[in-house]
């Protein structure tokens, strides 16, 4: 199964397609399981279920994007929730997109293939 990750870049969106999943985590093992973080639209949900991280998109700041807002954070907003506790933040990507823009506080997670999106950097694993 191919996974399809949305990186958004102020007003352009690229769509970059992640190699197919070998991982049992990535079709949603665990306690929550894959379907049960794919299934929570929103960060309260996410951060509701143990065994899921929450993603984000962030607008880069002002000149190089619109984001005008004045704290670091308020740039960043959910994208998705992805299964497991801790999210991978270090390693080689295959894929050729651009690395997602990610606030202070935030770290840019892969899957080992390609890029997922920014999470809050306490979630990267050790």
């Amino acid at each position: 199964m191919k996974r399809l990750t949305w990186l958004a870049y102020g007003t352009i969106l690229l769509a970059a397609a992640c190699g197919k999943s070998t991982s049992a985590s990535d079709d949603g093992g665990g306690a929550a399981g894959g379907a049960a973080c794919a299934a929570a639209t929103t960060l309260a949900a996410c951060n509701a279920l143990t065994d899921c991280h929450a993603v984000f998109t962030a607008e880069p700041r002002t000149p190089s994007g619109s984001c005008t807002c004045p704290d670091f954070g308020c740039c960043s907003h959910f994208s998705s929730c992805a299964s497991g506790a801790h999210a991978t933040c270090a390693g080689d990507v295959l894929c050729k997109a651009l690395t997602p823009y990610c606030e202070p506080g935030y770290s840019v997670e892969t899957n080992g293939t390609c890029y997922v999106g920014c999470v809050m950097s306490s979630v990267c694993e050790p």
